[in-house]
């Protein structure tokens, strides 16, 4: 309110006789009236000012549209809205939290050709008075249909068997590395040497059983990885902790057992290496000066071992074409270290990895508990470089291949959700990441429910991508299909790390996947063991059987 209003009324007031022209006899009456009316004026063009720019915004509220998971590569979003007290003149919506983009004033909109993995929709609406509504949020999961099952053949007798590894073989069928606790000619198993064998398993195309073995002496021997060989035989690794029959050379409790085996299945020769203590071997492959390599764990520090730091530490092993030692190498700290998966890179080289309780000597660096590691040897055994993964709880690695681009792929499971980890849904979650060729971290992803799930196995796949066999006891988040316990779990993903598929097999017992490998048709093989008669699983022989998967 300026002077120049107040004077005004002043003489307004003056005029009409309601206050005094004399300020000495009414003077506090008079200020009293005049600050009264300029209040009540105040007031008066502030709640006029508040109605003019009153504007209730508009609301907007969700017809249909997807959530959650869907199989379709293209969606249709609707919505209806309305404005209280105006008009809604746009609607405006953004994909995956980009640019908002007019829409006028339609209330659908379809959205082709997303990538898989998830995504996210938004809408929001704006009317005549420029005031924006309420956002509307569609979340949802772009994913393929899984594979069906082909066929799926038990292969056992009455007691204990394990599938560990399957290779599809040059005619068409298949290779198992397994072991057998069948100690009497029962069901499949025919030949144990005593206690649980090495038991390898040759298929025809369709799983029909051609041969199988029992390798082994008279205590427990256990096979761990299988390939076939460039002269069509085959290279088992494992552990032994017999010295007789199969078996000779031992150096003292559990030795690495490495086996050569020709086309049919006989020994061409056998090593045990190690030392005085226990020593595994879990994962081997033909070099390509014909050699081998084998990457497991040593808790020896004499015989074929030296250089061992710790409790256990991870050893890898380069062999000649007739399983010959050419060099060894120890990698660990104080605490447990041990190597899980090793392959041959493109430059000659190795890249390994596993698992390390260590936080000193080759491992430096613990996230907290248990970290994954990452490896890389030149073709000598000469560490070029090492990395270390994971969160504050127990992370691992148990499967690695070098990928197209030169750089490699990981899996395993995690129960972090912190460092290195993110996106864990609850207790182990597999846990898949990408690396460089020097071993620098591109992007990792978690898959799981609220329960137990890992990987156990990771593949390259022809399109570009990766598939991945392990196991779970969820059946929500990303998980469906659970059949009760543990089921083999086998998640297809693109080049990115975004899930195409998922499918879980298995029945009500513990059911556990090991190995995949896609096959020639383009479909996959996947071994394993299951304790389950029912739903996918039909004829198991005993307590538990090696279970062969064929999807198509």
């Amino acid at each position: 309110m300026t002077i120049g209003v107040i004077q005004k009324m002043k003489l307004l007031l003056l005029h009409n006789g309601q206050i005094s022209p004399q300020p000495r006899r009414g003077g506090e009456v008079v200020k009293k009236h005049l600050l009264f009316i300029v209040a009540m004026l105040t007031v008066f063009l502030l709640v006029s000012c508040f109605l003019k720019d009153k504007n209730t915004p508009p609301e907007i509220t969700i017809v249909s549209g997807p959530e959650g998971m869907t199989f379709e590569s293209s969606s249709t979003f609707s919505w209806t809205g309305h404005d209280p007290d105006g008009e809604i003149v746009k609607y405006e919506y953004r994909e995956d939290e980009g640019t908002w983009t007019d829409h006028g004033l339609g209330t659908d909109y379809t959205w082709n050709d997303y990538a898989f993995g998830e995504h996210v929709f938004e809408v929001r609406a704006r009317d005549n008075g420029g005031k924006h509504s309420n956002i509307l949020r569609w979340d949802f999961e772009y994913v393929d249909l899984p594979p069906d099952i082909a066929w799926a053949k038990c292969f056992g007798g009455r007691d204990f068997e394990h599938g560990f590894e399957v290779q599809q073989t040059d005619d068409g069928g298949y290779i198992i590395a397994a072991q057998t606790q069948t100690t009497a000619d029962d069901g499949d198993v025919t030949g144990n040497k005593g206690g649980y064998d090495v038991w390898i398993v040759k298929l025809d195309g369709s799983g029909n059983l051609v041969w199988q073995k029992c390798l082994g002496g008279s205590s427990g021997d256990y096979a761990r990885s299988i390939q076939q060989t460039s002269d069509g035989g085959y290279i088992v690794a494992g552990m032994t902790y017999s010295n007789d029959k199969d078996v000779n050379g031992n150096h003292g409790e559990a030795d690495a057992w490495i086996v050569k085996l020709d086309s049919l299945g006989n020994i061409q020769w056998q090593k045990c290496l190690g030392g005085s203590k226990n020593d595994y071997a879990y994962s081997i492959q033909q070099t390509r000066d014909g050699g081998y390599i084998f990457a497991g764990e040593t808790w020896s520090n004499d015989g074929n071992v030296s250089g061992m730091k710790g409790l256990y530490d991870a050893w890898i092993v380069k062999l000649n074409s007739l399983g010959d030692l050419i060099w060894q190498k120890c990698l660990g700290g104080t605490a447990g270290d041990k190597a899980t998966s090793i392959r041959e890179t493109d430059d000659g080289g190795f890249i390994v990895v596993g698992q390390t309780w260590s936080n000193d000597g080759d491992f430096s660096g613990n996230h907290g508990e248990s970290d994954a590691w990452v490896a890389k040897l030149n073709p000598s055994g000469i560490l070029q470089w090492l990395k270390r993964f994971g969160g504050s709880h127990d992370d691992a690695a148990l499967s690695v291949q070098q990928t197209i681009d030169g750089g490699y792929i990981v899996a395993g499971g995690s129960v972090s959700n912190d460092g290195d980890v993110s996106g864990n849904s609850g207790e182990t979650d597999l846990w898949v990441f990408k690396l460089d060729s020097l071993g620098n971290m591109q992007w990792q992803r978690c898959y799981g429910g609220s329960n137990h799930d890992y990987g156990n196995c990771i593949q390259n796949t022809d399109d570009g991508g990766y598939i991945i066999v392990g196991g779970t006891m969820s059946n929500d988040v990303d998980v469906s299909g659970n059949h009760g316990d543990y089921d083999f779990w086998i998640v297809k993903l693109d080049s990115a790390g975004n899930l195409q598929w998922q499918k879980c097999l298995g029945g009500s017992g513990i059911d556990l996947g090991r190995s995949i490998r896609q096959t020639d048709d383009g479909g996959y093989v996947i071994a394993g063991s299951t304790e389950s008669d029912d739903h996918d699983v039909t004829g198991n022989k005993g307590a538990s059987d090696v279970w062969l998967v064929k999807l198509e």
